[in-house]
């Protein structure tokens, strides 16, 4: 009796183990860069009254490059055609850099965004290894770069936490500074303008 109880309790498990997993895997969504997968909140897009606009939406992203002493948030308008775009174009604008000449881009050359997955208010963030490779490293550098990224996605109302993968990876170290958290926005790095 005891091999057909342990048997049946094997079969539990894993009939368990896969339901899990397939109710995760559903529950995540991967946005491939112009692939809209997940729904972000209008409360952040303008309708863009343009006929010729054919669902286009005008919204205004808050980026955050640095300024010499922490990060300072450069407001940008961009229009997107769907509401799925926003973190991708977030991070699209971070790599182009800031156009306020006072700022400096935080985002190393060459970077390029693999995919970003979205679910229960996390976004796993995929970059190449340019991200790292192509970084002028230093701690103080290092902390500027990654919570450019966080604090920039994480004002938009559907993402609270941040995880990075390179090339598909995670990593450790980011070259001092400890990489494989989730990470939350930092509003102690962020500079108050006059």
């Amino acid at each position: 009796m005891k091999k057909r109880e342990l048997y049946i309790l094997m079969i539990l498990i894993a009939t368990v183990a896969v339901t899990v997993f397939l109710l995760y895997k559903n529950y995540t969504k991967t946005i491939i860069p112009h692939d809209i997968i997940e729904t972000i909140p209008s409360d952040i897009v303008e309708n863009n009254n343009d006929e010729d606009s054919d669902d286009k939406r005008n919204i205004t992203l808050s980026l955050y490059f640095g300024n010499g002493e922490g990060l300072q948030i450069e407001e940008r308008k961009i229009v997107v055609n769907n509401n799925f775009e926003i973190p991708i174009m977030a991070l699209t604008e971070l790599i182009k850099g800031p156009q306020n000449s006072d700022y400096s881009g935080t985002i190393p050359k060459g970077t390029k965004i693999n995919s970003v997955n979205l679910g229960n208010g996390l976004a796993i963030v995929d970059l190449s290894k340019e991200f790292i490779d192509n970084h002028i490293g230093g701690s103080e550098s290092e902390i500027s770069t990654i919570y450019s990224v966080v604090n920039t996605l994480c004002d938009i109302p559907i993402i609270n936490r941040v995880e990075f993968l390179i090339d598909g990876q995670k990593r450790s170290i980011f070259k001092h500074f400890t990489f494989d958290d989730i990470f939350t926005k930092n509003e102690s790095i962020i500079e108050i303008s006059n």
